[in-house]
């Protein structure tokens, strides 16, 4: 969008500091729901840092049977939510129209689609 002169490069920098500050890990959500203690984030945590290729999360999470296939894809979906407001920011601050921002979406999503 910044190459087409949509936004300008400071729009974007704004709102991917504020995405990044919003942004939620998923222990962190999985424990915000009560479906993770603190003690049981802090184990599946040390295991992804303490064994090489151990995956990802939710993928640890499940092996060591403290959350399910559906707790996480629940999780992933929350996540998703939150980290989906790029767009939502530039509206809200006015560097982007709501109908310019879901045009480029479709625009974006077609090029994707074509790329496969």
């Amino acid at each position: 969008m910044i190459e087409k002169n949509i936004i300008n490069r400071e729009d974007l920098d704004v709102a991917l500091k504020f995405q990044t500050e919003k942004s939620l890990r998923l222990g962190a959500l999985a424990v915000e729901d009560g479906l993770l203690s603190e003690q049981q984030l802090s184990a599946i945590m040390d295991r992804q840092r303490a064994v090489e290729d151990a995956g990802l999360f939710g993928e640890i999470a499940i092996n060591m049977q403290l959350l399910s296939i559906e707790k996480v894809n629940s999780l992933l979906n929350k996540q998703k939510e939150y980290d989906n407001i790029l767009g939502q920011i530039l509206v809200l601050s006015g560097a982007l129209s709501k109908s310019k921002k879901e045009e480029e979406l479709k625009r974006f999503h077609k090029q994707l689609e074509e790329d496969k």
